[in-house]
């Protein structure tokens, strides 16, 4: 692990010249849309991104996870998005594509990704475009936060929720509620916690869910 983060920040410090920004995350739980990926264990992430002075940007994230159809075995996600960000008064808006790839098969997919935002408030529409096998095209997500900076001078808070739309009217619809605190030291480290509450069928909800998580960025 030590070696890896070696490897990473070398990387980053030519990265940076290059224009490129990033940053690397350790979580005490990895929660997808209150979903965990690791069975509820640690996770290692890296994001990189090159945003163009047009608007336009490509990036990509990469984070270990558990195989759930392999008793949990470890494998990887690999994540690449591109799309464009821009802004109209105090208006934000943003329009692109991801691709979700993971170590094993038949899961990968792409989504578009369609958001909007104004101050603190943010708004995303997310609808899955192609699947592996078709499993989930037409799948819809949608989701939307808040997230007020440096509250009383201290910490960063955040909350919101998020709401599936399944294609297949009689699958029920997951609903997930969460909420987060952190604080940076400098401009680079950030420490935070998140929790979660998630619910199957937005009806009942099961036992609430946390994580902590420490990210450096560059």
């Amino acid at each position: 692990m030590i070696r890896v983060l070696l490897a990473v920040l070398i990387a980053a410090n030519y990265l940076i010249g290059a224009g490129f920004n990033g940053k690397i995350e350790f979580v005490s739980d990895y929660l997808f849309r209150g979903v965990t990926q690791t069975d509820h264990e640690n996770a290692l992430q890296g994001t990189l991104r090159y945003s163009f002075e047009s608007g336009f940007y490509l990036g990509a994230f990469g984070s270990n996870i558990y195989d759930p159809r392999k008793d949990n075995t470890r494998a990887i996600e690999y994540d690449f998005r591109g799309g464009y960000l821009g802004e109209a008064g105090d208006m934000r808006f943003e329009a692109g594509a991801i691709s979700r790839n993971f170590s094993f098969e038949d899961a990968n997919f792409v989504e578009a990704l369609f958001a909007v935002g104004y101050g603190g408030f943010d708004l995303a529409y997310y609808s899955v475009i192609s699947a592996d096998g078709g499993r989930g095209e037409g799948d819809r997500y949608v989701e939307a936060s808040a997230g007020f900076s440096e509250v009383l001078d201290l910490v960063d808070i955040g909350f919101g929720a998020g709401y599936a739309l399944p294609n297949d009217r009689d699958e029920d619809k997951p609903l997930n509620l969460f909420a987060s605190l952190g604080r940076a030291f400098g401009r680079s480290v950030y420490i935070g916690a998140r929790g979660e509450l998630y619910s199957s069928d937005a009806k009942s909800f099961g036992k609430p869910r946390g994580l902590i998580s420490l990210r450096a960025a560059f």
